[in-house]
């Protein structure tokens, strides 16, 4: 996994941290607790003294947001997709304990996945507003 940089425009701070593909995570400013902004290697992050590179920057990010979260959702679905054809697949077969293990295993990663890419964009969305 590659790492990403996290910055907090309200504070004009960056760090790195391994790379969550734009879900949620727990990771928060050092500064004033708040949310990090994850960013690919191509962004180029100002010297903390300039407001003015600081100011354009979150008006970049804020004006991606948008399509990163069709991006994110677009990979939820599909990913929901296959939890849902695997589960088909595990259903039709004989009742077993690998059988409903597989099931059980199935729903959790369902759930996992519904918090995680859409549970995870809304609450980023309203952080954001």
């Amino acid at each position: 996994m590659s790492n990403r940089t996290y910055i907090c425009t309200d504070c004009r701070t960056a760090r790195r941290a391994p790379s969550t593909g734009g879900l949620q995570t727990s990771l928060r400013c050092r500064f004033c607790s708040g949310p990090l902004w994850e960013l690919s290697h191509r962004w180029r992050i100002p010297k903390s003294t300039d407001v003015k590179a600081w100011k354009e920057l979150r008006e970049m990010v804020a004006r991606q947001l948008p399509c990163r979260e069709r991006y994110i959702r677009s990979c939820g679905e599909y990913r929901i997709r296959e939890i849902d054809r695997q589960a088909k697949h595990y259903a039709g077969r004989k009742p077993s304990k690998k059988r409903d293990d597989a099931l059980k295993d199935l729903e959790n990663q369902r759930a996992r996945v519904l918090w995680l890419y859409f549970q995870g964009a809304e609450s980023e969305k309203k952080e954001s507003e």
